[in-house]
C-alpha cells in the first residue's frame, strides 16, 4: 500500500478540506477517496440525492509520499479549515 498527499490547487475556503492524506493501491484508487474517508466508486457520487465533491477534479494534485503498512485502503488524516 502506498500513501498519498491529495491536495487542493485552489483556495479552501471555511468550512471546506484542503487536503489528506490517503493509504490506496494506486492513484486511481486514492482519487476516489473523499477527506472524510468516504470511498466513491463513480466519479459523480451522490448522497441522499445531493453530489458529494470536494472539489473540481482539475483542482486536486496528487502525490506519492511513501509506504504504507495498513492492509486497509483509508484516510489516514486530513486537512479542514473550520470557520
Amino acid at each position: 500500500m502506498k500513501l498519498y498527499l491529495i491536495s487542493r490547487t485552489d483556495k479552501a475556503r471555511y468550512d471546506e478540506y484542503d487536503s489528506f492524506v490517503v493509504a490506496a493501491e494506486s492513484e486511481e484508487n486514492a482519487l476516489k477517496f473523499h477527506p472524510d474517508n468516504r470511498y466513491f466508486e463513480e466519479d459523480d457520487y451522490f448522497i441522499d440525492g445531493e453530489v458529494y465533491k470536494w472539489t473540481a477534479k482539475e483542482n486536486v494534485k496528487i502525490e506519492c509520499i511513501g509506504e504504507s503498512y495498513s492492509k486497509e485502503e483509508k484516510v489516514i488524516i486530513s486537512s479542514f479549515n473550520a470557520g
